[in-house]
């Protein structure tokens, strides 16, 4: 149960940025009845050849965990520097989960089949299970999808859950409002109350319309659930949010965890060039009504 509500408040409302752009792929299961081995592998060593214009990096991978098949051999990646948008220096002791055939050599990106184990289990700490159902039809899994729509829609109701994502609203509003009043200090000089409304009243209303109108957040939180649990782990946590312990831990969750800032500077990011540009149109229809 413990292990369960960690796992969620980890990996809830998280947001990723992939610079790298691939063509669509396979899905894990996808990948896991394509390929004759899956490992689970450490990155252990690193040697660099410098070859003037370009410096090449080669990685030792070991296995640590055979998640399909059965094979025990060392892999071997070269990575070149200059690095690109789909490829990097990678570190000794992160992990990946490699979807192979048993080559000598392997290629580690964005864009290839394989995953960082870390990033796997914040994205999709649901994997194990799709791979141990991977032989499952198409109607099972439909099954299951139906089931857990039901009880997310009552976990998303409930209002625990609510005041997470109230909270993270908030954080983002005052950090939206903290960039919009930075940028536009200047016309604030003297104290000018109407600048200071008209302001303000555009970052009200763009984050209505495109924040809390949209309910970014419970629709990021319902994917995340779908994404993430087994029906039986949607009941567990059903349970464990009923519970006096498990509405304070949510409650108070959002108020002491990093994450919810991270986050929520995140989204500020991408929800700020709307309010600049409707503070600019409000400037720029003031400056000619003057005239």
């Amino acid at each position: 149960m413990i292990k369960l509500i960690i796992t969620l408040l980890l990996a809830i409302i998280t947001s990723s940025t992939i610079a790298c752009s691939c063509m669509p792929g396979k899905s894990l299961v996808e990948k896991y009845q394509a390929s004759k081995f899956v490992t689970i592998v450490e990155v252990m060593s690193e040697d660099v050849t410098d070859e003037g214009i370009k410096k090449i990096h080669h990685y030792k991978l070991l296995p640590v965990e055979q998640v399909k098949g059965s094979i025990n051999k060392e892999f071997i990646v070269n990575v070149e520097e200059p690095y690109t948008s789909c490829s990097g220096p990678e570190k000794t002791g992160k992990k990946w989960l490699l979807f192979h055939n048993g080559e000598d050599e392997i290629y580690l990106g964005g864009c290839t089949p394989h995953k960082r184990l870390e990033f796997l289990e914040r994205t999709n700490p649901n994997w194990r299970w799709l791979f141990d159902n991977a032989d499952k039809d198409e109607n099972f899994f439909k099954e299951e999808q139906n089931k857990r729509i039901k009880i997310v829609k009552e976990l998303l109701a409930h209002e625990s859950v609510k005041s997470l994502t109230d909270a993270s609203g908030r954080i983002t509003l005052h950090r939206v409002s903290e960039k919009a009043f930075r940028e536009f200090n200047h016309l604030l000089k003297n104290h000018d109350v109407a600048m200071y409304s008209l302001i303000n009243e555009e970052i009200e209303q763009t984050m209505d319309e495109k924040f809390f109108k949209s309910n970014y957040q419970q629709a990021s939180l319902q994917i995340f659930f779908l994404h993430s649990f087994t029906y039986n782990e949607l009941v567990e946590l059903k349970e464990i949010i009923n519970t006096s312990i498990g509405k304070k831990f949510f409650k108070h969750y959002a108020s002491m965890n990093e994450d919810f800032v991270t986050n929520s500077n995140t989204m500020a990011n991408a929800y700020y060039p709307y309010v600049r540009a409707r503070i600019n149109a409000r400037l720029k229809e003031k400056a000619t009504k003057s005239k």
